[in-house]
């Protein structure tokens, strides 16, 4: 329902249908542009020092190696909040996987 309304406008403006939809899902996740951008401080950022990703992988390789790195962060998080759930660890939960995503995720300015 809610999704579909907000692709409305998309699908019925323009060039219309699937590619537009298209359009927008490479404006949410700019991954053309590469891992990150100068100027994100984050972990492929600050390990780009030593270990050149953009060099070693492909761009879909680092996408992969990204959104892979950015579940398996989050993961003992998840496992610890679903086993015992309280109000205290949802909050710890929100901050552990807002911290995972911005430490691990494919960034660009934009999302920093």
């Amino acid at each position: 329902g809610t999704f579909a309304l907000i692709l409305f406008p998309f699908i019925t403006q323009g060039t219309g249908g699937f590619e537009s939809v298209i359009d927008v899902g490479k404006r949410v996740f700019p991954v053309a542009r590469g891992l990150f951008e100068d100027k994100v401080a984050n972990f492929w950022c600050a390990t780009n020092v030593i270990i050149k990703w953009k060099a070693l992988f492909s761009r879909d390789a680092t996408v992969l190696l990204a959104l892979m790195t950015t579940v398996i962060s989050i993961f003992p998080t998840m496992l610890h909040m679903f086993l015992r759930p309280t109000p205290r660890r949802f909050i710890f939960g929100l901050m552990g996987c807002a911290l995972s995503f911005f430490l691990f995720s494919f960034q660009v300015h934009e999302k920093s």
